[in-house]
This record gives C-alpha cells, sequence and structure tokens, in this order.
C-alpha cells in the first residue's frame, strides 16, 4: 500500500503554493485599489485611501500569520501521515468479504482514512468486476456513504453527474428549497509546476520574522507615549507635511549604538552581536542580559517593545523567536539595504502614519 509520509519537501511546498496563491489574490485586490486611487477626483480621495489601507492591513497581516503557522502546520501535516501509515501496516485486513452479485472473495482495490478521521477504510472490488463495490473498515464494518444534504435548509438532495473529456460535473439540487450547487473534479493527475524561487521568496521568506501591521501600528502608539522616546524624524511636526516615510539607515556601528543606550535605560546590559549572514537580507544574532529581577515573558515583552519601538523608523527589524534564560536573552535582527525592500518598508511606515 502506498505510504502517507512523503518527502519533507512535499509538505513545504504544499504550504508554500497555498500561501502564494492566498496572497496574489489579496495583492491583486490592493493594486486594484492603487489603480482606483490614481484615477479619483479629490474629493473620493479620502475613502480610497483609507480602502487602500485596510486592503494592505489585510495583506500584511496574512503573509505574517501564513509565516508564522508555517512550521507547526507542516510539521503537523507530517506527524498526521506518519499515524496513518503506522496505523495502515499495524491494521489486519479484512477476510472474506464477498461480491453481493456472485458471492465471489473481493480483494483489496485500495485503503484510505474517512474525513482525516482516522477510521481506516478498505475498499472491495468483484474480480468479476461485478457492481457495487464494498468499503469496510478494520473491524469488519461496512462503511455507508452519508446521504447528501442541502448546505441551506438540510434538505434531501438529487444528485447527477456529466462526464466530459477531462473533468466530471456534479449537480445537487435540493429537492426542498431548490437551490442548484455545481462542483467539478478533474479527472487524471494535474502537471504540478515548481515554485518560483522569486515568488518563494515575495510571499513566504520575506514574511518570516516580520510583525503584523496592527503591531508595527502599535508599536507606532507606543512611541508617541513614550516620553523619553528620541527617534529622528518622529518629533512632533516633523513629518507633517510630508507623505512618505522614508527609514533611516543604520549601518552595524550605529546600529550597536541605538541600541546599546535605548536598553541600558531599561536595565538590560552587555548587548553582543553575532557574526552577521549576508545575502539579499543581513540576518544578526545578539544576546543581552537582563540586569532586574524581571522574569523571562517580562523580560522577552519588555525587550521586545524597546527594540520594535527604537527599530521602527529605520531599515532594521527585530525576527521572530526571542529567547530567555535566567536573564540570559537572545535573538536576531534583520537589515534591509536593497532599495526595493527599503521602498516597501517607507510606504509602510507612511500608511500607518496616516492611519494614526
Amino acid at each position: 500500500m502506498e505510504n502517507h509520509r512523503r518527502a519533507d519537501e512535499y509538505y513545504y511546498d504544499e504550504y508554500d503554493r497555498r500561501t502564494i496563491a492566498d496572497l496574489k489574490e489579496k495583492e491583486q485586490a490592493l493594486i486594484g485599489a492603487r489603480k482606483l486611487y490614481v484615477k479619483a477626483v479629490e474629493e473620493d480621495e479620502k475613502d480610497l485611501v483609507a480602502k487602500y489601507v485596510a486592503l494592505n492591513r489585510r495583506f500584511i497581516d496574512a503573509g505574517v500569520e501564513w509565516a508564522r503557522s508555517r512550521e507547526m502546520e507542516v510539521k503537523n501535516r507530517m506527524a498526521a501521515d506518519e499515524r496513518k501509515d503506522g496505523m495502515v501496516k499495524r491494521a489486519k485486513v479484512p477476510e472474506n468479504i464477498r461480491c453481493g452479485t456472485c458471492g465471489e472473495e473481493m480483494f483489496v482495490e485500495l485503503s484510505d482514512f474517512i474525513d482525516e478521521s482516522y477510521d481506516l477504510v478498505f475498499f472491495f472490488a468483484c474480480p468479476a468486476h461485478h457492481a457495487p463495490r464494498r468499503a469496510v473498515y478494520a473491524n469488519r464494518r461496512e462503511y455507508v456513504l452519508p446521504e447528501s444534504r442541502c448546505g441551506h435548509c438540510k434538505g434531501r438532495v438529487s444528485s447527477k453527474k456529466k462526464k466530459s473529456r477531462n473533468k466530471i460535473i456534479f449537480t445537487d439540487t435540493c429537492l426542498a428549497c431548490g437551490k442548484v450547487d455545481k462542483r467539478e473534479l478533474v479527472i487524471g493527475k494535474r502537471k504540478v509546476l515548481p515554485i518560483e524561487d522569486a515568488e518563494r521568496q515575495k510571499y513566504c521568506i520575506d514574511f518570516i520574522g516580520r510583525r503584523s501591521f496592527t503591531e508595527d501600528l502599535q508599536a507606532l502608539v507606543n512611541i508617541k507615549l513614550m516620553a523619553d522616546a528620541e527617534m529622528p524624524g518622529w518629533k512632533e511636526g516633523d513629518l507633517g507635511e510630508e507623505r512618505v516615510v522614508r527609514p533611516e539607515m543604520l549601518n552595524v556601528a550605529a546600529l550597536e549604538q541605538r541600541l546599546t543606550g535605548e536598553l541600558e535605560k531599561s536595565g538590560f546590559v552587555k548587548l553582543q552581536f553575532e557574526k552577521p549572514k549576508t545575502g539579499r537580507f543581513l540576518t544578526m544574532g545578539f544576546s543581552v542580559q537582563d540586569s532586574g529581577n524581571r522574569d523571562a515573558d517580562q523580560s522577552i515583552k519588555k525587550i521586545k517593545q524597546l527594540i520594535s519601538g527604537s527599530l521602527l523608523l529605520t531599515n532594521w527589524r527585530l525576527m521572530s523567536g526571542l529567547e530567555c534564560t535566567l536573564g540570559y536573552l537572545t535573538g536576531q535582527l534583520k537589515g534591509y539595504s536593497n532599495g526595493e525592500d527599503l521602498n516597501k518598508l517607507a510606504q509602510e511606515l507612511s500608511a500607518k502614519k496616516r492611519g494614526l
């Protein structure tokens, strides 16, 4: 019998394909809103800007959520398929299952699980090709296909199917309310093309470690409420007439100086950086020690607020995965230098500023 557990790449590709399809759909709505804004008359601009900001927020938050859930969902899928393989290996195939037409002993055509319920069902076929086939659980209990019901009123439905060259069209008509539901089933295996590196980078990898629109907006609010915040370019009135907020470019030395001063004010000392990893982004691990008496959760929450707030208007971002053991905190930072990425940061900051 075919194994359910596949190579790791299969699960990551499957998840990334769903991610890309969802974000592309949301991106198209965002592009449409941008085109409407460009063509709009002045009196309509305010409503269109609000719509664009809402769609941009939906796009960013969806991308962040897909990225944060990726590892857990993929691992859960792997574990589920491994569990299925174990159940198939241990299951005993029911014997002496006979054809209801000719009485001959039937053979197992395939086995599968019903609705991800871990109920293993064996499908038997007659050697003389008589219908119907039979579906039987491992304990010999017959599996009966549930009766179709209307999704609108739960009434009984009449089902018809029409087969074409490469698909089957199922038409369900409710006998009570008359609602018609059509479904298409593509026959045969569809060719699955490999994921393009540029699309995986844009819709999957770029969102790893990124904050959601809502989290960035909250960070902006926190900055405005911090009396001792000294953020270049964000002082009251500095940006009142600007439409685009450009991120401040910090090199590693300036980054260290910025964070050291900000963290020491709140009792975080001995900031150290690891050797950076270069690529499209500069990623760099760091460690710092909490000299106060905060517990691990409090330390993580506080340093996340401090670093995120201090770097919000710069080309650096705090990645997810902060850890704290006995006051020793570790994490990673991501630095942007690519022009396209910096433009995206500028657009997001400008949109958030207008939303305050």
